[in-house]
């Protein structure tokens, strides 16, 4: 079964390897501090989507941190036909971006 995720920075499956290689490339730390930080970020690496995964469904994550209701909503729309299941996480209702006329 395909499985919809729509919603903001708790429905986003964080993308780990990117903060790790930034943190590599730019050399921030070092010694026993750089290996302490990137042990902590992989040990936080499974995520509530691998369960559903696990059970043989495939997840496809439309979600994105930082974003309102309405792009939740927009994204939902433009993209719910292609899932059998929808999961839709709420963000704060006073969470919301404002957007140009022109460019929206």
């Amino acid at each position: 079964m395909k499985i919809g995720i729509f919603g903001d920075s708790y429905a986003y499956k964080l993308k780990h390897p990117y903060l790790v290689t930034y943190i590599l490339d730019n050399n921030l730390f070092s010694g026993e501090l750089k290996v302490r930080i990137i042990e902590n970020i992989y040990k936080d690496k499974y995520f509530w989507h691998d369960y559903l995964q696990e059970e043989g469904h495939e997840v496809i994550d439309y979600a994105n941190g930082g974003t309102d209701i309405y792009y939740s909503y927009f994204q939902w729309m433009y993209n719910n036909k292609v899932c059998d299941k929808c999961i839709f996480v709420v963000t704060s209702p006073f969470r919301f971006c404002i957007r140009d006329k022109k460019n929206s």
